[in-house]
């Protein structure tokens, strides 16, 4: 597990697999620390620090939706974790490619995590995916650790302690 404060000050070296195609025919690749690839869990916040400036809802009405995170205290730590993500699709582009592009062209195609903000005045944001429903990759608290339903959630109000997995790119 990785904390914020190591992603902050120590250089990461990610490893990634080959390329997994689903039945839907999504492509990506299994990544984590070392040669095992275990999925990589990240704390982004020990403490509630983190807000969003939306509840989250599924465009469809299912039950995994785009969680969106305010990047503020965590700014630095997610341009690490994208340095690192850059600097391993660079180094196995020959896993990817059948004609693999330069570094410089893949600095280019790489969509970094943090999404700048149209107007200025707002945080960069960071996305995460959960499910809710009767089946929910997270649990809620209150402040007091009491358990809270997600429907229960005023979502803009509230300051989240955030722990991600990262599986694949």
């Amino acid at each position: 597990m990785l904390t914020i404060d190591q992603l902050r000050t120590q250089a990461i070296d990610l490893h990634a697999g080959d390329i997994l195609v689903s039945k839907t025919g999504a492509k990506n690749a299994p990544v984590g620390l070392g040669a095992e690839l275990k999925p990589l869990r990240i704390v982004l916040a020990k403490t509630p620090s983190l807000t969003t400036p939306f509840e989250p809802k599924a465009f469809d009405g299912g039950d995994r939706v785009p969680f969106d995170l305010r990047v503020g205290p965590i700014e630095a730590a997610i341009d690490q974790l994208d340095k690192a993500l850059l600097a391993c699709v660079i180094t196995h582009k020959a896993k990817y490619f059948k004609k693999p592009p330069s570094d410089d062209e893949l600095a280019q195609l790489y969509v970094p995590l943090k999404k700048e903000p149209s107007d200025p005045k707002y945080s960069g944001t960071v996305r995460a995916k959960m499910t809710l429903g009767d089946k929910p990759s997270a649990k809620f608290w209150t402040t007091d650790k009491k358990p809270l339903e997600h429907a229960n959630i005023s979502w803009r109000d509230s300051e989240f302690a955030v722990q991600v997995r990262l599986k694949s790119i």
